[in-house]
């Protein structure tokens, strides 16, 4: 699809942000209690040669920066669709 190819809608309340958190862990054995780190969260364990790789996935509200970062990035683009919707001729 071409750039600015359609509107958007700008949500101007913190958005929820999904992250992973990588852990290391170098034991033989696995115990719930080397678990503790993911709290409730949702999480996958590899194993590898000399212990394991446990990702945890968390969720978290966007900062003010961040959220302030991303509603003036969507504004500019709203901006230049604008503009360039104004610049195509309309048929009848």
């Amino acid at each position: 699809m071409p750039p600015y190819a359609y509107a958007i809608i700008i949500q101007h309340e913190p958005q929820t942000v999904r992250y992973t958190d990588h852990h290391e862990i170098i034991e033989d054995d696995l115990t719930i209690a080397l678990l503790a780190f993911a709290g409730g969260d949702p999480f996958t364990v590899e194993r590898y040669d000399g212990g394991y790789t446990v990702d945890v996935y968390r969720t978290r509200l966007e900062t003010e920066e961040e959220r302030s970062a991303r509603v003036r990035g969507r504004v500019a683009y709203m901006r230049e669709y604008h503009k360039r919707l104004a610049s195509v001729p309309h048929r009848a």
